[in-house]
């Protein structure tokens, strides 16, 4: 089916030309193909989702559109060892660079890793320490989390996302995810890598370490909400978590204590208890309690 475009033989209130005549410029011309062009002679860096994974003589390739031009990132360019890594940036924007195009075949070429490196040397000139700065998720592990800081990788502990316990990482942080994290220290070296050329080639290597923890209000600050939890005092909390060792309450956002486990009696994560304060360690931010009821099971 062949589409016929009547542009100019319509009488249509409030029709602008200059705008007509646009629209007449982006299809003659191909708005996808201009973006992609400027890319390429600038080596500007572009970003876009990733739709779909291709395989070409065992190459696996991640699929991107510029407007209706498509390209690929092969694994090479994207960061990544093999198909199943690629799998995980499905329906995600990714950055890329132009590194190559054919306007006959009707595809580019994109490069993650250039793109990376553009934006890390942009990064490391605007941020300092403690700066609060955004940060995307990459990628979850049972310690902890890695992450983007525009095009430096870095992770996060368990312990430096955020105050209190927590109990599965993967509940609560998924990639893709946005967090606010403060920059607790910038390194950057010179190291020396070997071309497709076999030539060395001196690049810099940035390293940020980053806590979420300390982009936050801390309970445990003079006058915080872990103050109101004195030595002999009694209160209600949610379980948040049973481990081996102990069963973990939440008292207030942020705060959780530690109580041994219930004689004859089990617990479960969201049920609903009352709890007596047996210490306060406010310089290690921890309280140890003991269990004395439960008010409503989850």
């Amino acid at each position: 089916m062949t589409n016929k475009y009547v542009l100019d033989e319509l009488l249509i209130e409030g029709l602008d030309q200059e705008k007509l005549a646009e629209l007449k410029r982006e299809k003659e011309e191909g708005k996808g193909w201009k973006i992609v062009y400027g890319a390429y002679q600038n080596n500007k860096v572009l970003q876009a989702e990733v739709s779909s994974i291709e395989t070409s003589n065992r190459i696996a390739y991640a699929v991107v559109y510029v407007e209706d031009v498509k390209g690929v990132i092969p694994a090479d360019f994207f960061g990544v060892n093999n198909r199943r890594q690629m799998r995980n940036y499905l329906g995600r924007k990714v950055a890329f660079t132009i590194h190559s195009y054919d306007r006959e075949q009707s595809v580019f070429v994109g490069d993650r890793l250039k793109a990376k490196e553009i934006m890390a040397e942009l990064t490391m000139k605007r941020i300092n320490v403690d700066d609060i700065v955004p940060l995307v998720i990459e990628r979850v592990v049972p310690n902890g989390v890695y992450g983007d800081l525009g095009g430096i990788s870095t992770f996060i502990p368990i312990d430096e996302l955020r105050h209190g316990w927590i109990d599965n990482i993967y509940e609560e942080y998924k990639e893709g995810d946005h967090l606010l994290v403060r920059i607790t220290d910038i390194t950057e070296e010179e190291i020396v890598e070997t071309n497709e050329e076999g030539n060395e080639v001196k690049k810099k290597k940035y390293k940020v370490d980053v806590s979420g923890k300390k982009a936050q209000k801390n309970p445990w600050d003079e006058g915080g909400i872990a103050y109101a939890f004195k030595r002999g005092t009694e209160h209600v909390g949610v379980v948040s978590g049973v481990q081996e060792y102990g069963v973990f309450v939440r008292l207030a956002d942020g705060v959780d204590s530690l109580a041994g486990h219930l004689k004859f009696d089990s617990l479960k994560k969201g049920d609903e208890v009352s709890v007596r304060i047996n210490d306060v360690d406010v310089e290690k931010e921890q309280i140890r309690s003991r269990i004395t009821g439960i008010i409503k099971r989850n």
